[in-house]
């Protein structure tokens, strides 16, 4: 079997000298999150443990995506969105307490640099693939 030729327009030559490459290593964000002071309340903690639990099992699950029928996929897809706006509502209230790590931040940061991405793009970029596997489920229902 030969792999599928790459679309019209894709640019396949190597990045240039200087260039972001996704086959380089990208830095590792080994930094928490949050501050201790964070989870001085043990409802902030519970909340913290509970959505940790739900996104490990998500990930799980999504090891056998490919074996899912099309409404196993999209159903997949449906409870992505729920634990990224769980975890959006999580970190937004934490970072309007200021109990978001510094050192997070410029790891974050500098991962996505490390990838020619801004937070905006990558989330713009997981928005198009979330968006491309839900027409590649739908169309496996026709």
């Amino acid at each position: 079997l030969m792999p599928p030729a790459p679309s019209l327009g894709l640019d396949m030559s190597p990045p240039k000298e200087g260039m972001p490459s996704a086959t380089a290593s990208p830095p590792m964000i080994e930094a928490e999150p949050f501050d201790s002071s964070a989870f001085t309340s043990e409802v902030v903690r519970e909340e913290y443990d509970v959505l940790r639990r739900d996104h490990r099992q998500l990930i799980k699950m999504g090891e056998a995506y490919g074996d899912f029928d099309p409404l196993g996929k999209l159903a997949f897809l449906d409870q992505v969105e729920k634990i990224e706006e769980r975890w959006d509502i999580f970190f937004g209230r934490l970072g309007l307490l200021g109990q978001l790590s510094p050192e997070y931040r410029q790891q974050s940061s500098d991962f996505l640099d490390s990838m020619g991405l801004t937070g905006q793009q990558f989330r713009k970029l997981l928005r198009r693939a979330h968006d491309l596997m839900r027409k590649d489920a739908e169309a496996e229902r026709k």
